[in-house]
């Protein structure tokens, strides 16, 4: 974090804090706390942003982060914030829905639990062509065994993203063989990258942590600043660039679908199947996944949309 100049003297932010609660209890006991954030730039301007750091990867805690936010410290995460809730506002102004005229990358299909996992139907049915699989490093072999069920039950043209969570890929590589033609990538297989061979590293994929042997990069716009990323690319290594949502509030899923259509409306030949659509939480009042198949429905209303709901909200003062 670092001391920036701050708001105008007649900025305001208010806040309404939330919590996620993870349908997947045994795997997900606790929740996720953030804040909706409400931004009055000025009489005519006001904007809304989701707001939810994620201590496991290193960044401060929503309360420390809220106090620095009141000192005027901003984190990444904040200033990516503070510039949703600006192009919310501005488009709430105009009266236009911020998705008008983008093109939505499809989703990927999640298993975010393979052990508890029994609904290859529902791939089916929703038409998914890639599926995410994250991996746990317990039990290694029955994994493995439900894993081969799954894509014994599915089509072969189904391509798979498996996430390895920092997992060693030396445990995993030959144990994956009878898969290899259909694995689209590999999130996050960093343990022992150094004395990885260079053949596989095609398919490796850079998520939270820095590599510099990866081909693929994993963006989270409600983390990533894409500024930067899109300054990468007139000398950089990405072959391929994947978006995804960070479990965030449907707010954030929207912003984070905002900016992968956007992003990929400027660079086509990038144009990727992401993951836009996350059923990981119980349903509240701004859930708008309705489908289960990979496209995403636009959000009603200005700007991110939500507009009711927005109005709603208990807005408490921060700044």
């Amino acid at each position: 974090m670092r001391k920036m100049p701050f708001f105008k003297k007649n900025t305001k932010i208010f806040i309404s804090p939330y919590q996620l609660k993870f349908k997947d209890k045994k795997k997900n006991p606790s929740v996720l706390e953030g804040v909706l954030m409400a931004f009055d730039f000025d009489s005519k301007l006001k904007g809304y942003a989701d707001f939810l750091p994620w201590t496991s990867y290193g960044e401060k805690s929503l309360d420390q982060q809220l106090d620095d936010i009141t000192q005027g410290i901003e984190s990444n995460r904040f200033q990516m914030t503070k510039k949703n809730a600006w192009l919310d506002a501005v488009a709430r102004f105009k009266k236009q829905n911020l998705f008008y005229g983008l093109k939505m990358p499809p989703s990927h299909f999640l298993i975010e639990n393979l052990f508890s996992f029994s609904e290859q139907k529902d791939i089916l049915r929703g038409g998914y062509k890639y599926v995410k699989v994250k991996l746990s490093p317990l039990d290694l072999d029955q994994q493995i065994k439900k894993l081969k069920k799954i894509v014994g039950e599915l089509p072969k043209t189904i391509k798979y993203r498996l996430d390895l969570y920092h997992q060693k890929w030396s445990l995993w590589k030959e144990p994956l063989h009878f898969m290899k033609t259909q694995i689209d990538f590999i999130e996050d297989p960093f343990l022992d990258i150094q004395k990885i061979k260079e053949e596989d590293c095609s398919f490796f994929a850079e998520d939270w942590v820095f590599n510099s042997r990866c081909k693929i990069r994993i963006v989270k716009p409600t983390r990533d600043c894409l500024d930067g990323v899109t300054k990468e690319l007139a000398f950089s290594r990405w072959k391929r660039i994947v978006f995804t949502h960070s479990f965030d509030h449907p707010l954030g899923q929207a912003t984070s679908a905002y900016w992968a259509a956007k992003f990929y409306q400027i660079h086509p030949s990038f144009f990727e199947t992401s993951a836009l659509k996350c059923f990981a939480f119980e349903e509240n009042n701004f859930y708008f996944h309705n489908s289960k198949n990979p496209f995403l429905e636009i959000p009603k209303g200005f700007g991110f949309g939500f507009d009711k709901c927005l109005q709603a909200e208990n807005w408490k003062r921060l700044v």
